[in-house]
């Protein structure tokens, strides 16, 4: 949410709502307990958290999309802006639809949203700090609201570095792969900023008034801080990688969604004035919110067959690079209609009245609305039924609902094989390949399947494809290295070791999280060194996990390593 350096205008009222709620929404003051919470469950209580959250997306997080929409497109906006709300978005819509078939622009799509996520959250803190100081009576010069500025960017500096420090742990996420002694050093030097900038926020605040008046740009000042300035310390200072994917996508959009719908119902209530009705505003951005969202990956897995999963990730994409880019434009505190409702009590000053449509219309917007509505009850138990991991029928019934969502055909694969049921899996795999020859993820499992069923030279094949589609697959490249060794091939099999150890060895995070695996993994390559006659080499990389192993206390590796290196004299 934008802002200018104006003077502020005469307000009558601080609060938009009621206290708790602006404090606990509006800025954000549940921050603490819900990070906690979800940052602290793991297995079945995490399961349990994702699925609640893909509910509540239902509520929260697709609507506060559409409540931009709806400021944008249906109350006219759109006609001032006409390079973001018509001509880009039209060019958002064509690389969403050239994305389906060219599914490598994925990555490039997903990371983008990702990585500016972070900026539109700071960006509606900052814009929410500053409304309240106007609402409270705060003075701020140009010069302070600068200086606090830079607090909020700094922060989103600091998580960004972590962002892209090291190589990537999710797949769908591109990393420019900083050094970490450059993060330290960028982190540092934003915390200082961070630090004056808020410093300089609550001395303005505190020295014009006391009491409530404070209380709501304090807490966002405290927002932003656990927000970005937290996690990035943590990450600079310990190591553990802050994740992108959870915390763009996770709890902290669900809390900037209930935030943005929050400060949005206010602004459409004040520019309807008497024309306003709070179930056809909800029932509006409900029914949009699933229209944006889920149509298209429905009609692309069952009518045109493409990955269901890929179809929601370019969705997702497209969908929030269009909310950020709009968003920017049609909340500006410059904008004296933007202003005369947020910042006074004053009513937006271009009200238009509400016309009720034709009956015609009214009875197509309500079945098309109850349609979307009837579509997103069916993904949520989509959804349900996919989480089930080990549940085979659970599987099944959500695999018949999707059949073409690579993400429920491998745990279906995976349930399969694991309980003997080779046969059905190897028939449904091949039916995957038959009708999708570059489907990845088909590859990988058919190769999975293919060892497990004693048919290696087949696991070879498969990976071989699949890394040929794929290059950049660390743990594809492990199980093809263990097949071809075991074949007697180590020639092939020692650069794909090479390769895997250097992708796990650049991952910090992974590499101390699970050094047992790393240490195995380096006495195979060793293994396959003194196979192909290599013994120095062979003698390295044995010294090397024995030196782990030591470190680590993994007594029975050192030994492995110990005796492995009696064989290389």
């Amino acid at each position: 949410m934008a802002t200018d350096t104006t003077a502020p205008a005469p307000t009558r009222s601080l609060w938009i709502s009621r206290p708790w709620i602006d404090l606990a929404i509006g800025c954000a003051g549940w921050s603490l307990p819900l990070l906690a919470i979800a940052y602290r469950l793991t297995g079945p209580a995490a399961l349990a958290l994702s699925t609640t959250f893909y509910s509540l997306a239902l509520v929260v997080n697709y609507p506060h999309y559409m409540a931009t929409v709806y400021r944008a497109y249906g109350a006219g906006e759109w006609r001032k802006y006409p390079a973001y709300t018509v001509w880009a978005t039209l060019a958002l819509v064509a690389i969403g639809a050239a994305a389906h078939v060219e599914l490598s622009w994925i990555p490039i799509l997903f990371t983008a949203y990702i990585m500016w996520s972070p900026w539109h959250y700071s960006g509606q803190n900052y814009g929410l700090m500053i409304m309240f100081a106007r609402r409270g009576g705060h003075q701020l010069t140009r010069r302070q609201q600068q200086l606090i500025k830079s607090a909020f960017v700094a922060s989103y500096l600091m998580l960004l570095v972590s962002f892209n420090t090291g190589p990537s742990s999710d797949p769908l996420v591109l990393s420019l792969g900083l050094p970490a002694s450059w993060t330290l050093l960028i982190a540092n030097a934003a915390l200082l900023v961070f630090a004056a900038g808020a410093g300089v926020g609550i001395f303005a605040l505190v020295r014009q008034h006391r009491g409530s008046a404070i209380t709501p740009p304090l807490v966002l000042l405290l927002t932003q801080g656990l927000w970005f300035a937290a996690p990035a310390v943590v990450s600079t200072f310990t190591g553990v990688a802050a994740p992108q994917t959870r915390y763009s996508s996770g709890v902290l959009a669900l809390m900037h969604s209930a935030q943005y719908l929050w400060i949005t119902q206010y602004f459409a209530k004040r520019e309807r004035g008497r024309d306003w009705s709070a179930a056809r505003y909800w029932f509006t951005v409900i029914a949009g919110g699933i229209m944006l969202f889920l149509p298209v990956p429905w009609l692309a897995g069952t009518l045109a067959r493409l990955d269901f999963t890929a179809s929601m990730i370019i969705v997702t994409a497209i969908v929030n690079i269009h909310h950020f880019m709009i968003d920017g434009v049609v909340w500006k505190l410059r904008d004296p209609k933007v202003a005369g409702a947020l910042t006074t009590d004053a009513d937006a000053t271009s009200r238009r009245a509400h016309r009720d449509g034709s009956r015609v219309r009214l009875v197509v917007a309500t079945s098309a609305a109850l349609l979307l509505i009837a579509l997103a009850g069916v993904d949520q138990w989509r959804y349900r039924l996919a989480s089930r991991e080990t549940d085979a029928a659970a599987l099944l019934s959500a695999a018949a609902l999707t059949p073409n969502d690579t993400t429920i055909q491998s745990r279906l694969l995976r349930v399969l094989i694991e309980s003997g049921r080779y046969d059905e899996a190897r028939q449904r795999i091949d039916q995957r390949i038959s009708d999708h020859p570059s489907d990845v993820t088909a590859h990988v499992n058919a190769g999975v399947l293919a060892r497990q069923t004693g048919r290696d030279e087949d696991a070879v094949r498969h990976w071989q494809r699949a890394l040929s589609l794929n290059p950049s697959q660390p743990v594809v490249q492990l199980y093809l290295a263990e097949a071809l060794h075991e074949l007697r091939r180590p020639a092939e099999a020692i650069p794909l070791y090479r390769a895997y150890l250097e992708s796990v060895t650049a991952d910090r995070e992974r590499a101390q999280a699970h050094p047992d695996e790393l240490v195995t993994v380096i006495l195979k390559f060793g293994d396959a060194l003194l196979l192909a006659d290599r013994k120095a080499d062979a003698r390295t990389q044995y010294e090397l996990a024995g030196e782990i192993a030591r470190q680590t206390r993994l007594a029975e590796l050192e030994q492995q390593a110990k005796l492995r290196l009696n064989d290389t004299r």
